[in-house]
């Protein structure tokens, strides 16, 4: 396994937004989080990445305590990815590079060219589509080789020819350089056919997790086991 919860909580105010989850992402994952709205999901990528402490439980990665490893294991792409709209994708990487401590260009470089966007890279953002700006926004989480790769709501907004080309790009990265993804969406049918494994959320906890095809019956949809499950 590449990362664990153990009883994992979150409680805000007498409120218990996420409790008694444990959840398991195995190496080479594209694991889709799912829930309806106030499910818990946002709480949950909140702590993986660091941004909030969990109330109870543990978040185990690689099986040592996550608080005691480098944030760089794990990255996240959360929403909209904010960049400097009047400097060029290659401006606004070096930016963060400098800012996470990356000296080498050579990433900066692999990672454009990872997501298709290394010929554009001195053209500023501005020009950029909203599906360019997001497999920008994918650059910049894995340009420093993290482990994992969490991304929240990673098609919304883009027409059908963006939605594919995320799609497209995530399954690359997934198959050719190995890496983990765990994807937040309400677009059932994109985690249908792009992920192996689902967990389905509902008031903080966790309804079902495991393998699509083992959880679904012949000629079940997703919607389908997603509705039964959290109706």
């Amino acid at each position: 396994m590449l990362l664990m919860t153990e009883d994992l909580g979150k409680r805000f105010g007498k409120r218990w937004a996420v409790s008694g989850v444990n959840l398991v992402v195995a190496e080479g994952d594209i694991l889709g989080l799912l829930g309806p709205n106030g499910a818990g999901k946002s709480t949950i990528i909140r702590m993986l990445t660091g941004l909030i402490q969990p109330t109870r439980g543990k978040i185990r990665f690689r099986d040592r305590e996550y608080n005691k490893l480098p944030r760089e294991n794990i990255r996240a792409l959360i929403e909209v990815p904010a960049f400097y709209e009047y400097l060029s994708a290659w401006e606004n990487l070096k930016i963060f590079a400098r800012l996470s401590g990356i000296e080498d260009d050579g990433m900066i470089a692999d990672s454009l060219h990872k997501v298709g966007l290394y010929e554009r890279r001195y053209d500023k953002v501005k020009t950029y589509s909203q599906g360019m700006k997001q497999r920008l926004g994918i650059a910049q989480a894995i340009m420093d080789k993290a482990e994992l790769v969490i991304l929240d709501e990673p098609t919304n907004g883009l027409d059908p020819k963006g939605i594919r080309e995320i799609r497209d790009l995530i399954r690359e990265l997934n198959t050719k350089e190995g890496m983990t993804f765990i994807i937040s969406s309400h677009l059932l049918l994109e985690i249908e056919g792009l992920c192996n494994r689902v967990v389905i959320l509902q008031e903080g906890k966790i309804l079902a997790q495991g393998l699509i095809r083992e959880l679904l019956t012949p000629g079940q949809s997703l919607e389908d086991y997603f509705i039964a499950k959290t109706s």
